[in-house]
């Protein structure tokens, strides 16, 4: 079901960023700790868009996020996670479960073969916080926000734990809103017609 308008109390300041990203760390592993994620109900719109995807983007989970594994996207769902080359750029690699895996430069891990960069048709987002306008607030780095840029025409779906929503977060020129956000919760979507002509 799609979740109500959010009602945030107040907007945050660029000054707060840094203080909101350590409550929101602590509030993911808490959650996490706490209770295994599962997504609400996906609006059917947004089940339309994703049953036509050719390729899935995904991410491996760490530090509480929650893990898009558990979406159930089908068994015959191409996916591929984000891969950082030592130029600091991110692209997405194909890959399935059991394939070989290297240590990234943020300290998770991504696909170790780096010949198989794809651009996914639909990229599932890890975020900090996100707010009415979808906007979302990651770990500081932009590499998410750059990549997402580059790459207009992918559907942009952001992951996280209800407890994430907050006022309306500031926004850069660079930041780059998501299309929807699936939470254990609801499903925030705005409009999501145009992407389907993309």
């Amino acid at each position: 079901m799609v979740g109500p308008p959010l009602t945030p109390p107040s907007p945050i300041t660029t000054n707060g960023l840094g203080a909101l990203r350590r409550d929101m760390r602590r509030v993911r592993r808490t959650l996490h700790n706490e209770a295994k994620w599962h997504p609400a109900p996906f609006h059917e719109v947004l089940i339309g868009y994703i049953s036509k995807g050719d390729v899935i983007g995904l991410y491996m989970p760490m530090s509480g996020e929650p893990d898009p594994a558990s979406l159930n996207l089908g068994a015959s769902t191409v996916t591929s996670l984000p891969a950082l080359n030592p130029d600091g750029t991110m692209e997405f690699r194909l890959w399935k479960p059991g394939d070989a895996t290297m240590v990234s430069p943020w300290g998770g891990s991504q696909p170790a073969d780096v010949d198989l960069v794809v651009e996914p048709d639909i990229i599932f987002v890890p975020l900090l916080a996100f707010d009415e306008f979808l906007y979302r607030l990651g770990q500081g780095g932009g590499h998410y926000d750059r990549y997402l840029a580059g790459h207009e025409s992918a559907l942009r779906v952001g992951v996280a734990w209800e407890a994430q929503k907050v006022a309306g977060l500031p926004v850069e020129p660079w930041d780059v809103p998501l299309d929807a956000v699936i939470t254990e919760r609801h499903c925030y979507m705005k409009e999501l017609r145009p992407c389907l002509t993309r």
